[in-house]
Formats: C-alpha cells, structure tokens, sequence
C-alpha cells in the first residue's frame, strides 16, 4: 500500500522537484540564492532582487517569480492556472506542517531517498542523449554548465530540502488515504481534501 501512495504523492511533485533543481543549480553556480536567481532571470532591474507579490495564502507569499518559473517551462498554461496551482502546493505544504508530518521525516529517510535519486541519475547520464528522458537531460546539462557534479549536486543544502519536502508531501498522503489501497480511492480523497482546504484557506490574489 504505501508504495503506491508513495508512487502518487512523488509523480505530483517530480516536475516540481526537477524545474527547482535546475535552477538551484544554476543558482549555486552563480553564487547566488534562489531568489536572487529568480530576481536577476526575470526582472530588467537587478537591483531589485525582493521580486513582486502574487498571492498571500494564510500570510505566506507567492511571488511573480514562481510563476514566470513555469511559464518558461509551460508557456501555453494560463497563468491563472500556475498560480492556483502554487497556492495548492502552499496549501498543501502549510497543512503537512500543521500535521507534524515535517516531524515524520527523518534525515535517514532523507539520505536514502537522495542516495537513491544520485545512483538512479548517475545511470541515467551513462545513456546515450537520445535514450534520456528531456526533463532528466535539462537536469543533467544544467549540472555540467554549472561546473557541479552530480555528487556535489546532490550534497547541496538546497537539494536535501528538496527531497525532504517531497516525503513530506509523501507523509501528508499517507495521512489522507487513510488506510485505503485502491489507487482511484486514493486519488478520490486527496481532490476533495485539497478542494476542502482550498474552501477554507484565507488566500488574497494580488492583482496586476
């Protein structure tokens, strides 16, 4: 049961996880954190690195910069589907620390999850260019262009709070399932908790 619970709560966030990775990357390389990253590929004044506010979601930000992320990676979705999107993941984040799931995940887990992810592309970077997933190979390029291996990637601050919010997000579905093993059930409850928890969310859109 849990690793197809597991199975449903990382395909959610696996493109998530790679979009943030790449530019993680690219902002380690620059020396930079990620908001300044953001700041410095999507605004003209790079001066100005405290980037625009896009909603509030229970006092917590979105910001304009999360959503042109992926506009540049999805440019035919709606930017009104992004960010309803963004305040989901918010949402979602907010409620698994609410619930203490933050506390479940061990480092352990943590470790071996990213040991697993570095082995699994280390494989994956042994295949020819054409045999490599795009999403896996965008990931790759931006390691080498950054001067970063795969080791030193994975050893980085910012991927291991990566992965740790994955298996928070894997921990809050567990709680939601709730015992269930059919993979349409599952899927079932985890809608109509997100569209309870987005009913009674104080969420303010930041118009333009």
């Amino acid at each position: 049961m849990k690793s197809k619970i597991t199975i449903i709560a990382l395909s959610t966030v696996a493109i998530i996880a790679i979009v943030f990775s790449i530019f993680m990357i690219k902002a380690h390389g620059d020396g930079m954190s990620l908001g300044e990253y953001f700041a410095k590929l999507f605004r003209k004044d790079t001066e100005a690195l405290d980037p625009g506010v896009a909603a509030i979601v229970n006092g917590e930000y979105i910001y304009d910069t999360q959503i042109e992320t992926f506009l540049r990676f999805s440019p035919g979705t709606a930017k009104e589907d992004i960010l309803e999107g963004l305040i989901m993941q918010k949402l979602l984040m907010q409620e698994a620390v609410k619930r203490g799931c933050d506390k479940k995940v061990t480092d352990e887990q943590v470790e071996s999850t990213i040991n697993s992810q570095k082995e699994a592309l280390k494989q994956i970077a042994e295949l020819p260019i054409s045999q490599q997933p795009a999403s896996i190979r965008s990931l790759l390029e931006a390691i080498t262009e950054s001067g970063t291996t795969i080791d030193e990637y994975y050893s980085d601050e910012r991927a291991w709070n990566t992965f740790k919010n994955m298996l928070i997000a894997t921990a809050l579905t567990d709680e939601i399932a709730d015992g269930e093993t059919d993979g349409v059930k599952i899927m079932e409850k985890i809608e109509a908790f997100k569209a309870e928890l987005r009913k009674n969310a104080d969420v303010t859109i930041i118009n333009d």
